[in-house]
């Protein structure tokens, strides 16, 4: 099964509804057959958007046919897609509530779900099924065409039409499983709602944490492009303080080749001095010799003097 037909119908839902409504137990076959086809295509992601009696083909069973592309707005069109909204899984169930009306009362589709609850089908479920799917609130209406076929299938198996005799016990147990089960259906609801809110709630936190954290990381960048800043700085003031230390280094050695060049001119100078002291000291000494000698001479001269004055005071 595909979720819609394109082959051309052998008829139409509408060619049958041109002598009124149909009996309860072909509207309740027709119905569950375009809800399954409904679930499949809203399983696919694909809302068919133009749900109407000429749009259900005929041929054996109910199936839903494209919508002609010149086909606009529609008296089954939900009042939501009527506003401008593109069709959606709740519009198809307002449009399927308003064919399942036309179905069973022969009328056309009434325009608002007070006028439905005013001119009902005859049959309580039905007009339950057929209200719940005509809510002008989306979120009101059955919520996938799953619950609606789940509906229409308690419906069905309770086999009650137009008999005028009360329910029977088989009729009671079906009713009470159909409660049972819009019961739990109604908690799946509320459980499914109260889900939605708590995840909402996380994704708002969610946003708020990926939002400050945003912001931590905008804090961040501005340190790391600071403190880049600075590095680079600092990085500058090495270089100078490199470029003026090569320039200390260079004078340290032109005054290291000056220092060893005085060394050098001082050691030269200190061995000319040695030198010239040795020849004055060479000179001195020469003298003191030859002084020492002419002491020598005088005092034999003297003592030469001393032996003629004796001999002479002798004679």
């Amino acid at each position: 099964m595909t979720d819609v037909e394109t082959e051309t119908a052998v008829g139409t839902l509408e060619d049958r509804l041109s002598g009124g409504g149909i009996p309860l137990p072909e509207t309740l076959q027709h119905a569950l057959q375009l809800a399954d086809w409904l679930r499949l295509a809203h399983e696919a992601g694909r809302p068919h958007g133009a749900i109407s009696p000429s749009t259900v083909a005929l041929n054996g069973t109910a199936k839903l046919l494209a919508a002609p592309d010149e086909m606009g707005l529609t008296e089954y069109s939900a009042p939501e897609v009527q506003a401008g909204e593109p069709p959606s899984p709740q519009s198809d169930i307002f449009s399927m509530g308003a064919l399942l009306y036309h179905l069973a009362t022969g009328r056309t589709p009434p325009a608002n779900a007070a006028e439905a609850a005013a001119n009902s089908c005859g049959h309580p479920a039905l007009d339950r099924i057929i209200l719940k799917c005509l809510a002008p609130d989306p979120g009101l209406r059955y919520q996938s065409a799953q619950k609606l076929a789940l509906e229409l299938r308690l419906l069905g198996v309770s086999g009650r039409g137009s008999r005028s005799e009360g329910p029977t016990r088989w009729e009671r147990a079906v009713e009470h499983l159909r409660t049972e089960t819009a019961s739990c259906l109604r908690e799946q609801e509320n459980h499914n709602e109260e889900l939605k809110r708590t995840i909402s709630e996380i994704i708002v936190t969610l946003r708020q944490e990926l939002a400050a954290a945003e912001q931590r990381s905008l804090h961040t960048e501005d340190g790391l492009r600071q403190s880049g800043e600075r590095l680079d700085q600092t990085a500058r003031q090495v270089a100078e303080v490199s470029e003026r230390f090569g320039q200390v280094n260079s004078i340290i050695d032109t005054l290291a080749r000056q220092h060893a060049d005085a060394q050098e001119a001082a050691a030269a100078s200190h061995l000319a001095l040695e030198a010239g002291m040795a020849k004055q000291t060479a000179k001195i000494e020469s003298a003191l010799t030859g002084i020492k000698q002419t002491d020598d001479l005088v005092a034999w001269v003297v003592e030469i003097l001393e032996t003629l004055q004796n001999t002479m005071m002798e004679r």
